[in-house]
């Protein structure tokens, strides 16, 4: 059974147009391409979406059950003006021991965002006259509180994707009180559109991530994470519990709900 998916303004998400139409999508919204692929995967009658995340998750939270998700969810994981974390879904489930959040970040052949080298190169880029940005600031809170040093400390954090840093931030963010767990799932979905090469750079900037981490790269779930916070980094996140990252990569499913 499917899994109830509303909304960020709270419309409840019944159709694939309903989708379209309440949740803004930044991906190119036609068949095959990852905004729409990963709604139909969610409102597939079946739960092919949440059971892979169930299923991929399974390894550190077992008898996981999702109870809600969100499409396109906005979450505010610093008090910087300028940027918020998109999960394509965030979804509230629970286990035995309490309630788990999961973000959910869909591919087909999308990247895991910008490098973090990048992300510093496009802070660095000057603005028009009024114009300001917090991306340095940003990327130097989720280095410390993440990996717990910066780029100065270790310069081959610069190789790794910024996405699965703000991915891990807007999760943690949207705890709730009675949260013991999160989690992030990185879902390739292979469409009729999907390349090998895509995957592959995905399944390597995963393993790259937890690599630098100190984690077995060869893990089905990576983690627990464990933040830094004593280096008074500002990610606004109250309510710090063990987070978990995963990868998982399935078929699309045909037709559309």
């Amino acid at each position: 059974m499917s899994t109830p998916v509303r909304s960020r303004g709270g419309f409840p998400i019944l159709r694939i147009e309903d989708w379209k139409q309440h949740a803004s999508t930044k991906g190119k919204w036609e068949p095959h391409f990852s905004a729409m692929e990963l709604a139909r995967l969610w409102l597939d009658e079946a739960g092919a979406g949440p059971q892979a995340v169930i299923e991929a998750l399974a390894p550190a939270l077992p008898g996981l059950v999702l109870d809600e998700a969100v499409a396109e969810a906005q979450v505010a994981f610093d008090g910087l003006a300028g940027g918020v974390r998109n999960h394509d879904v965030l979804a509230y489930g629970h286990v035995a021991a309490g309630g788990v959040v999961v973000g959910v970040e869909g591919k087909v052949n999308e990247s895991l965002d910008a490098t973090i080298t990048r992300k510093y190169e496009d802070a660095a880029r000057p603005l028009p006259p009024g114009k300001s940005t917090n991306l340095g600031k940003r990327v130097d809170a989720l280095l410390l509180t993440i990996a717990g040093r910066s780029l100065q400390d270790d310069p081959s954090l610069g190789a790794l994707r910024y996405q699965l840093f703000s991915a891990i931030a807007g999760t943690l963010a949207a705890a709730r009180e009675d949260t013991v767990a999160a989690a992030v799932v990185v879902h390739l979905i292979r469409s009729p559109l999907a390349k090998d090469a895509k995957f592959a750079a995905a399944h390597a900037a995963v393993a790259d991530f937890a690599q630098a981490l100190d984690f077995d790269a060869e893990d089905p779930v990576i983690g627990p994470l464990t933040l830094h916070p004593e280096h008074g980094s500002g990610l606004m996140i109250a309510h710090p519990v063990p987070c978990w990252l995963a990868l998982v990569e399935t078929p699309a499913v045909a037709g559309g709900a």
